[in-house]
């Protein structure tokens, strides 16, 4: 049975959310961020409260894009060069808070990538060039647990410094709570009324030392159990599309195929340094 809120939390988002509608009006008129109305403590608590998943197994399919061609259409609106050899499924196990499984597999299931996380620990092997965590990851769903430290292990893997909450004006004039040291290009922005996580931005360096923005952008969001999930997933460099994830299949998971046995853990990850571009692989 989902929990109530109690009342003085009632109160609390209330107020914070008509607070943060003038703090909204006031970002709005100067084109700044602000202060928001909610601490992190606070914020996440709020996210807690919009988890319903305790297991969950997912299918996905992945499309890549070149991001750096584009074709027009007979009316001159240009589109994303798909690259239909790099297309990939991929399979997902997952427990709140204690285990993940992702194997990437190619169409003719051949495996490309395999990632495990047992509690604290992981393994990760890459069976084909350029297949890495920070490209496989399905961070919409390792930011669902309910444990403060493992959804800010997740956001610090993607590269957040720091956990600072203010108020920031998209250019589409959409407010969002952004989760982030203020004076870092890496970010998360999270929705102000459901507390659904929107996207999230940070700063990718290439080998060449060109610096691109990339965007991790969550949308068309489908109930499944009482829980709000992104059937879309896409990767976007400096607004240009480079990869697609879509959902084509969500079930409930009874039982996880992962033990303490299962493989040779080595210690967590680290944060995410760079992205896998090579087009000519």
């Amino acid at each position: 049975m989902k929990s109530r809120l109690p009342l003085f939390r009632i109160s609390h988002l209330l107020s914070g959310l008509l607070l943060f509608c003038g703090i909204g009006l006031l970002v709005a008129a100067s084109g700044h961020a602000a202060t928001s109305p909610l601490a992190w403590e606070d914020l996440q608590f709020q996210m807690n409260q919009h988890v319903n998943w305790w297991r969950i197994y997912l299918e996905t399919e992945v499309q890549v894009f070149d991001p750096l061609q584009a074709v027009a259409d007979a009316k001159g609106k240009l589109h994303p060069v798909e690259r239909p050899d790099r297309r990939y499924r991929q399979r997902i196990h997952w427990k709140a808070d204690e285990a993940i499984i992702v194997e990437s597999m190619g169409f003719q299931q051949r495996r490309l990538h395999v990632h495990l996380e047992y509690k604290d620990n992981y393994a990760d092997t890459a069976l084909h060039p350029g297949f890495d965590w920070h490209e496989t990851s399905p961070w919409y769903l390792r930011l669902l647990g309910r444990n403060s430290q493992n959804r800010e292990q997740t956001l610090w893997e993607y590269g957040l410094s720091g956990f600072d909450v203010t108020l920031q004006l998209t250019e589409d004039s959409h407010a969002f709570y952004r989760v982030g040291h203020p004076e870092s290009g890496a970010y998360a922005l999270i929705q102000p009324v459901n507390f659904q996580i929107h996207s999230l931005h940070r700063e990718v360096q290439q080998p060449d030392g060109t610096v691109w923005q990339l965007e991790v952008r969550f949308s068309k969001f489908k109930i499944y159990r009482k829980q709000a999930y992104p059937q879309v997933t896409e990767y976007l460099l400096d607004g240009n599309l480079h990869k697609r994830v879509t959902v084509t299949k969500l079930e409930y998971l009874r039982r996880i195929p992962v033990t303490d046995r299962s493989t040779a853990l080595q210690p967590f990850a680290q944060p995410m340094t760079s992205l896998a571009l090579d087009h000519a692989r």
